[in-house]
């Protein structure tokens, strides 16, 4: 395992950490984590509520849309990319 990995959770989740993704070595299964708890369950989002929200699944997503307002939902593949190239149309990357 990476030790740069092994220093985002504390010691005992790392022992209590038995397996990795397959093809991808800087990832490991945490038990307990979830975005309240995002390198394990003896972590907090408290000191980083001005960071982007980590280990959300896609039903939290979809959740969370529906929370936020009426109608509330996901955006489609086509959507994201318009956004995420900042509205550009026919540009392969934003910049």
């Amino acid at each position: 395992r990476s030790k740069d990995l092994e220093a985002l959770v504390s010691a005992e989740v790392n022992a209590s950490s038995e397996s990795q993704v397959v093809n991808a070595p800087w990832w490991i299964h945490v038990v307990g984590a979830d975005w309240r708890h995002p390198n394990g369950p003896d972590t907090s989002v408290d000191d980083k509520l001005d960071h982007p929200v980590t280990q959300v699944s896609f039903k939290d997503a979809q959740s969370f849309c529906r929370w936020s307002r009426r109608g509330g939902r996901l955006p489609t593949e086509e959507e994201w990319e318009y956004a995420a190239r900042g509205g550009k149309h026919q540009r392969r990357y934003p910049w």
